[in-house]
Formats: C-alpha cells, structure tokens, sequence
C-alpha cells in the first residue's frame, strides 16, 4: 500500500512556556526527516507510531511520551492509524530533561491536563492560566525518571517479520529457533541480527513488548490474571515479578498510581 506522506509542523511561534498538537494520522502515512528548534514530547492515545530520532529507532505506544531533544532529526511512520498529540517545549525549559531521546511513561495528570488543552482548543499556552498548567505538566515530565523500554525495529526483512508478527501476538512463546524456521532463517542468524540492530537479546525484546502491552492493559483496567495469561505468562506471580523488576512497583500499585 502507498505510503501518504505528512507534512512536518511549522510553529507559528515560540511556545511560551508550551504549544499543543494533536492530529489523527492515517495508517501507511509517514512524516519525514525534520527538526525543531524547542523540545518535543510526543504521545499517542491510540495506535502505534513507530519513530526515528537521532538514527535511533523507538516504538510509542499508549501511555508513554516520547522526548526529542531540540534540534535533533526526527521522522515517524504510522502503519496504523493514530491519535496523537504533541507539546513543544520552550528552549528555557527542556535544562531538566535529557539531551538524548528517552521514552517517559505518562500518568493520569499530565494525560488529563494535556487533554483539558486538547478540549478547551489551547494550541499557545498565552493566559496566565494556561501557562500554570503547563508548568504543572512540565514539572511531572522532570520529577518520571525515564525507561528503557522502547522498543527498536530492524531494517532486516526477516527479523522484522518476526518482531512485526509478535506484536500482533505478544503471548506467542515460541523460541527463536521455532521464529527461525518460519521465516527460512537460522537461530544463529536472527539472534546475531538482534544484537547488531536491536542492541539487545530476542528474549528481551518481546520481554520490552510485553512490558509495553500490559502498561495498555492495565490503564483500560484489565485485570493481572488476564493480562498474565494473555501476555504468556504461565502464572500470574511470574508476571507480577517481570512488571515489578522493570517497573520498580507492581502491576496494582501502578493501577493505584493510574488513577490518582
């Protein structure tokens, strides 16, 4: 299918301290190599937009934002359709953050305010007003340490197929070998192209995924006992301690954290 491409933002101005964007993007739609001169923080509220900033690939789903540092190259492809929204970050502003792309998870309050900007039609945060409830968002942005769990796709055919095939699958516990012969590959082979595009080993990688599709999961209120079997889970207390490890807290007192 062709790919429809998307022009890049042009901001009419500065933000002071933030400017709002949310767009829907339909899928096999893409938005070339650009840059801005502020900050960035992307997030989507549906779908998956897959990323690339700085030459590094990055996968944002549901409930994480990703930060692009000023003046740093960044393009996306949306193989589905996306709901999106953006805030651009004044210079003055981004001191705290990290100078290099990280992914961020989100929480209910920077994804309500952000929302009450969306719904109210706030692009220039100009009233005294707006600009304390960006700042209040700006300040839970500083205080989330940011995670390593985006998830990088490769340029390989086959070990994109099966990464690809995973994620509409993420409880699929098939080891590399079986994904191997699926796609007319070694297990040498893939998992040597996994260290060399992905950084990181196979069983990582759908580890990451499954971080990311119970992180969805749970903000829609699934229960851990169908999120554990959906995700592959042989019992519940395996997931709970995966979730804990990468996390720093349990599936249920993220939930509590969700709703605060």
């Amino acid at each position: 299918m062709p790919t429809q491409d998307i022009k890049p933002l042009n901001l009419e101005r500065q933000p002071n301290p933030v400017c709002i964007r949310h767009d829907d993007f339909p899928e096999h739609s893409s938005v070339g190599l650009h840059r801005h001169c502020c900050g960035q923080m992307t997030s989507v509220r549906t779908g998956v937009m897959e990323l690339e900033i700085g030459g590094r690939k990055f996968i944002s789903p549901p409930h994480y934002a990703i930060w692009i540092p000023p003046e740093m190259d960044h393009s996306s492809y949306q193989r589905e359709a996306v709901k999106f929204h953006s805030i651009y970050i004044a210079l003055e502003y981004c001191g705290a953050l990290s100078d290099q792309p990280a992914v961020i998870p989100t929480n209910a309050v920077i994804e309500s305010l952000i929302l009450d900007f969306i719904n109210r039609g706030v692009s220039y945060t100009d009233t005294e007003e707006d600009k304390r409830q960006a700042l209040v968002v700006l300040d839970h942005f500083y205080r989330i340490p940011p995670i390593e769990t985006y998830l990088p796709m490769a340029e390989d055919e086959k070990l994109r197929q099966v990464l690809e095939a995973i994620q509409q699958c993420p409880g699929n516990n098939d080891s590399l070998l079986m994904w191997a012969q699926k796609v007319f590959s070694t297990e040498r082979t893939l998992s040597r192209r996994c260290y060399k595009e992905l950084g990181m080993s196979f069983r990582e990688w759908r580890q990451r995924l499954r971080l990311v599709k119970s992180i969805e999961m749970l903000a829609d209120g699934v229960t851990v006992e169908q999120i554990a079997l959906s995700l592959g889970y042989s019992t519940s207390s395996s997931f709970i301690a995966m979730f804990k490890r990468q996390m720093g807290v349990t599936p249920a007192r993220y939930s509590a954290d969700l709703l605060k």
